[in-house]
């Protein structure tokens, strides 16, 4: 294996490795009445997410309970 071709293959590893440790939080799913996001890390990342999907709806979310890696929230009256 060439020298050029070793790096690129440690360059992509490297760079797979950081994605998959993101600490972004993002919808798993969710309707008008509620949301359930996924997150690593701060729980507190699941807010701005679920924030976004229940005002899609005109409402507010409220924290019901958290797991792990996964937060649920009722989206609730303004």
């Amino acid at each position: 294996m060439r020298f050029s071709t070793r790096v690129l293959a440690c360059a992509v590893v490297a760079g797979a490795s950081v994605v998959g440790c993101s600490p972004r939080a993002f919808l798993l799913q969710g309707d008008d009445k509620s949301a359930e996001v996924g997150y690593a890390g701060d729980a507190a990342t699941a807010i701005p997410v679920a924030a976004k999907h229940c005002a899609g709806y005109g409402r507010v979310p409220e924290l019901v309970s958290q797991d792990m890696d996964t937060a649920y929230f009722d989206c609730v009256s303004k």
